[in-house]
């Protein structure tokens, strides 16, 4: 339970986040005008990929949530965007839907709306091969990503204060998938 409420606390934080402006750090970036392309607009492709999968562009709705009923619907609104738009998404960490199944459909939505879509599932890098394989099932992911959040997880007070073989849990999970 604790986790689910830390999903909604992640939510409504960022709620309370102003709409801006905000520095964007464009001022970080020089653009070089070439007045002499030589290319044509048709043949120009935003095309990528990552491991292999390939991606229609390279933007990426990265791990925002799942795990409680209450995030549902934005695991809803966020996987039929993903899906209009043709960008991949990865969901929020799958740790909660592990520890308790009844939380795995705020998850298991995405790839009902989205069936055709590139869809990543999440763990974090304490996760036991067991469990990366079950995330990735849970919603026809193509990848897993494994998030490492060593500063997040110090500051909750339910955290995780123990690292040590996050290299070694990764690369079982690696050998394993």
């Amino acid at each position: 339970m604790i986790r689910q409420s830390r999903k909604l606390e992640h939510l409504k934080y960022s709620l309370l986040l102003d709409d801006g402006p905000a520095a964007a750090g464009f001022t970080d970036f020089h653009l070089v005008h070439n007045c002499l392309p030589d290319l044509a607009w048709q043949d120009i492709t935003i095309n990528t990929a990552i491991a292999d999968i390939p991606l229609s562009q390279p933007i990426i709705i990265n791990a925002i949530t799942g795990g409680a009923a209450d995030v549902m619907p934005i695991n809803c609104e966020l996987a039929e965007f993903a899906r209009l738009t043709g960008a991949a998404m990865a969901v929020g960490s799958q740790y909660s839907a592990i520890e308790d199944p009844a939380a795995a459909e705020s998850y298991k939505v995405v790839r009902k709306l989205n069936p055709n879509g590139v869809i990543f599932a999440n763990l974090g890098a304490h996760a036991s091969p067991e469990a990366a394989l079950c995330a990735v099932d849970m919603i026809g992911a193509q990848a897993i990503q494994i998030h490492l959040n060593a500063g997040q997880e110090i500051i909750m007070s339910e955290g995780d204060r123990n690292f040590s073989g996050y290299l070694s849990h990764i690369e079982a999970i690696v050998k394993k998938s």
